[in-house]
């Protein structure tokens, strides 16, 4: 190899590092993704399925996929406020309707529920 051949596959080994370098740099810095969704998206979803499980008189089919979604949607909210609760454990019931009233009043003062 002559020392011409030997520059040029020095600096092309520099080049290859330095982009391979700057790739890595740029890939480490971007933003972090979020782990759920937004929480304006879940207040929406508190609002909108809490208007439909209030409502007297629904039919029970109706009413226990309202209560399931309902729960649910409670549910993700407070793991996204970091409040602790038990609506994926309790079986239907007294319990579970203390809970999700519980979780109501923590909603209400997050502003995510208006008060009734």
């Amino acid at each position: 190899m002559t020392g011409l051949e030997a520059m040029v596959s020095l600096a092309l080994l520099v080049v290859l590092t330095a982009t391979a370098t700057l790739h890595d740099v740029r890939r480490r810095r971007r933003a972090p993704v979020p782990a759920g969704r937004p929480i304006e998206a879940i207040a929406a979803d508190v609002r909108r399925i809490s208007a439909r499980f209030h409502v007297e008189g629904t039919r029970f089919a109706k009413y226990e996929g309202y209560r399931r979604s309902y729960d649910q949607v409670l549910a993700e909210a407070a793991d996204t406020l970091e409040i602790d609760h038990l609506m994926r454990v309790l079986p239907p019931g007294l319990s579970l309707d203390r809970e999700r009233e519980r979780l109501e009043d923590h909603m209400i003062e997050a502003g995510l529920l208006p008060r009734l």
